[in-house]
């Protein structure tokens, strides 16, 4: 349904203005400088990410109130032209955006990084970005993802979908209200709106406690911020004599100066405040966006007060309204400039030199605003055409976009598939000094194999798709699931000399190549069950809320009662160190996750009679070893070294080893084959030996088949 015809009241429901509002241009400059300031110095302006709720209630009140203007001057409102106007409005600029940024990506990125950003660019051009992040940020590997150039689309993302569902909303209230409610059409969209709004802001807030990855993305959480700004729309409207509605002038619209004044100040004191004060660590959105939201309600609401304390002054001033008008494209341009502007000058930006990166992010949006956006806005080859012009072109140009995409990705994927073949025939080689090998203990240097000189295995852009798990396999309880996932290795069950089962959560599973070339070797059968983000422990993690309410208890609970009903003769279990648990009075956290590692293992040995065996956690780099040596330039091979970090800064405490110590539990150290005279490298022995900052890559864990083996052997003994 495209139209729909009401029961038009005597007078408009909303006057209409000369031009854009002021205290609105005066929000969109505070909102975009809270943004692109936080991202520049996220320390001066820890709370500048609600930039984008301002943005939020500013679109739904402004849409919403064009919406319901329209219907009541015409008695429909043409659906096809509203969006074909919202993307001569938007999309020329952020496409364009889209296609620089891709080309910067192929021009200045490391390649490592070019299959995440060709998926989010394409996630980008189709408006569904807030939902790919939201899935990947209860991915537990991908939430290790670096930020790509186009990240900041995620906001874009969800006004596009409240562009698009929001008409259909607004249709369907007139309509009922036309049909069903005596014309009473604003009453029933008031209702309509509201009821949204409530059923939203209740799911930010439950969603927002129990799984906040997901709800800081997704539309429906932050719905209510649109729907709030459209019932700020309706207010001007009052009922008169015989319920209709009536317009008010701006001078009855408005409450006195004086209060108006104040109840201005207020919303600019609640947007300060939570730029201030907000963290990254307040729980968002939820009740806290409620302050933000509110604040620049009322800062609508008030308009321009005519009182002289009054804060029309600074919303007036020039500047102000320039960096309001050029705000959409300052917001586009700031973020890719960010993320791609480092790995060009091949260093990480100095805090002064910020400064010209936010000169540059001006100079682009200002350029954009007048070149593009305004050009295509009024351009009568679009206006003069029916909507159909407009929306098919826009079609064609997303896409272009997801085309081009679509098909970098799959020539790189068919490049990292190769360099991960290759890996896997020179390793079936068994060539000497490999990996772990170069570490050799008791040699006074790394072993150098000659045959390996100028080569880092697997290519350093195929370094991040070393995966520890054969493709196919799905071997990990997602975040927020419960069911077990079990996987098999080595030889069958029936022909095994050993039982061993791999427990544990990411850092547990990234030993399971080395567990399985020794399971190939030695017949045994290995079974694992890995939840990433969940250790094999009655002590849970403090942010075990991000994997669902109770998952990784009760995950925990369902792999004791399967190693009961099928026992094996060894359990070998690792977790990642370095996270806060839930503690009781007094403890610290490594004492808290001990003391939950020594109740699980006790009660392991004690009813299934299994041999406990842990391996101490590996180092936890400061950076990504793909980015590192691609920032190192044509002879990184040589300089691959340089790729490294103090081992006293990355070498966390683990309670695996106080609580091995406190029972007796061997805890197998590898720190040797990761670090030497002090530092911890991101190659070793010709291979890469990370996949991202803490989880080893499959090849470099494979190399270390032979040591965790001799580690094993006095357990092995002990079992018979």
């Amino acid at each position: 349904m495209t139209e729909t015809t009401a029961t038009r009241p005597a007078r408009s429901l909303f006057a209409p203005h000369a031009g854009p509002r002021r205290e609105v241009q005066a929000l969109r400059a505070i909102a975009v400088s809270a943004v692109v300031l936080y991202h520049l110095w996220p320390h001066a302006l820890p709370g500048g990410y609600t930039g984008v709720d301002i943005f939020f209630v500013i679109s739904g009140f402004l849409i919403t109130a064009h919406l319901v203007r329209e219907a009541d001057r015409t008695g429909r409102i043409n659906l096809p032209e509203f969006w074909a106007r919202r993307a001569r409005r938007l999309l020329p600029a952020s496409l364009l955006v889209l296609v620089a940024s891709g080309v910067a990506t192929v021009l200045v990125a490391p390649q490592s990084v070019w299959l995440q950003y060709f998926r989010e660019i394409g996630a980008s051009a189709l408006y569904f970005l807030n939902w790919l992040l939201a899935g990947d940020s209860v991915d537990y590997l991908a939430a290790e993802n670096s930020a790509s150039p186009v990240q900041h689309y995620w906001s874009l993302s969800a006004e596009e979908q409240f562009y698009l569902v929001w008409p259909l909303l607004v249709v369907l209230a007139y309509f009922i209200g036309a049909k069903f409610a005596k014309g009473k059409s604003h009453r029933v969209l008031a209702i309509t709106l509201g009821a949204v709004t409530a059923a939203s802001l209740a799911y930010s807030i439950v969603l927002t406690i129990v799984d906040p990855s997901p709800a800081y993305f997704i539309t429906p959480t932050r719905a209510w911020e649109f729907g709030l700004g459209g019932l700020l729309a309706l207010l001007p409207a009052q009922l008169a004599a015989g319920g209709r509605l009536r317009h008010l002038s701006p001078r009855e619209a408005n409450a006195p100066g004086v209060i108006a004044a104040i109840v201005s100040w207020l919303g600019v004191a609640a947007l300060l405040t939570t730029i201030f004060v907000f963290t990254t660590q307040t729980p968002f959105p939820g009740y806290a966006a409620l302050l933000p939201a509110l604040g620049t309600a009322a800062v609508i609401w008030a308009g321009t007060p005519s009182a002289r304390f009054a804060p029309t002054a600074f919303f007036s001033f020039r500047p102000v309204q320039w960096i309001g008008d050029i705000s959409y494209s300052l917001y586009l341009w700031h973020w890719p400039l960010i993320v791609l502007v480092p790995f060009a000058i091949g260093r990480d930006l100095e805090w002064f030199e910020m400064f010209y990166l936010l000169a540059v992010s001006i100079l682009l949006g200002w350029l954009t605003k007048i070149l593009v956006e305004d050009t295509t806005r009024t351009a009568k080859f679009f206006t003069a055409r029916k909507a159909r012009y407009t929306l098919g072109l826009t079609a064609i140009a997303m896409t272009v976009i997801i085309v081009g995409t679509s098909v970098g990705s799959n020539l790189l994927s068919e490049k990292f598939t190769g360099a991960i073949e290759e890996t896997e025939d020179i390793v079936a080689a068994q060539p000497s000094c490999l990996g772990a090998a170069a570490f050799e203990v008791g040699a006074p240097d790394p072993c150098i194999n000659k045959l390996l000189t100028g080569r880092i295995l697997p290519d350093i852009a195929a370094g991040e798709r070393d995966g520890v798990i054969p493709p196919g396999m799905t071997c990990r309880t997602p975040l927020r699931g419960t069911n077990i996932h079990a996987c098999e290795f080595g030889v069958s069950a029936e022909a095994a000399t050993l039982e061993v089962a791999v427990i544990g959560d990411s850092h547990a599973e990234h030993w399971v190549p080395a567990i399985d070339s020794l399971a190939d070797k030695r017949g045994w059968h290995v079974v694992s069950y890995l939840k990433g983000g969940c250790p094999f422990s009655s002590v849970m993690r403090a942010d075990a809320a991000s994997r669902g309410k109770n998952s990784c208890v009760t995950w925990n609970k369902k792999i004791m009662k399967l190693l009961v009903e099928n026992p094996v003769d060894l359990v070998i279990t690792s977790q990642s160190s370095g996270h806060a648990f839930v503690k009781e009075s007094g403890e610290t956290d490594i004492e808290a996750a001990a003391r939950g590692l020594v109740k699980t293992w006790t009660a392991v040995e004690q009813k299934t009679g299994a041999r406990v065996v842990a391996i101490r956690d590996n180092p936890d780099m400061t950076y990504l070893s793909s980015e590192c040596l691609a920032g190192l330039g044509a002879d990184f091979v040589e300089r691959a070294s340089e790729c490294s970090d103090p081992q006293s800064e990355v070498l966390l405490d683990d309670a695996q080893v106080v609580a091995g110590e406190e029972m007796d539990v061997p805890v197998i150290d590898l720190t040797r084959y990761f670090c030497r005279d002090d530092r911890c490298f991101s190659v070793i022995g010709s291979v890469i030996v990370y996949r991202d900052r803490s989880h080893i890559g499959g090849t470099y864990s494979r190399s270390l088949a032979p040591y965790i083996g001799a580690e094993l052997e006095t357990v092995l003994s002990e079992i018979g």
